[in-house]
């Protein structure tokens, strides 16, 4: 008797896929596509994040202009404490050349993704 419980209460239940007849399976499913038992998500279009805005930009060219000014202070400081020749100057020159063509690099790639 509980066997032919359990059939009628199976037969109450959804119809199985393979009684109601052939159905058309879609072709690819991932979450990329955002069909089937994957459309949980969907994939987003763009480079989300990725692209800097104008506040995080102009915080850039403000912090690397205050590490120029700190880094000249520091150097000619040190040259004077240290009762440096007239060669120190051409090494502090050198260092800010090179310090500067540094900070325009890491500018120049941090913006190359707004353009």
């Amino acid at each position: 008797m509980s066997h032919q419980m359990d059939y009628s209460e199976r037969s109450h239940e959804e119809p199985s896929p393979y009684a109601t007849g052939y159905q058309e399976t879609p072709g690819f499913n991932s979450y990329a596509t955002g069909q089937g038992m994957f459309s949980a998500g969907q994939k987003l279009s763009g480079s989300a994040g990725k692209t800097a805005t104008a506040n995080q930009r102009l915080a850039l060219a403000i912090v690397s202009l205050v590490l120029w000014v700190i880094t000249l202070f520091f150097l000619v400081v040190i040259a004077i404490a240290a009762h440096a020749d007239a060669i120190a100057g051409l090494y502090i020159l050198l260092v800010m050349v090179l310090f500067s063509m540094l900070i325009a690099v890491i500018n120049v790639v941090f913006n190359r993704n707004n353009r």
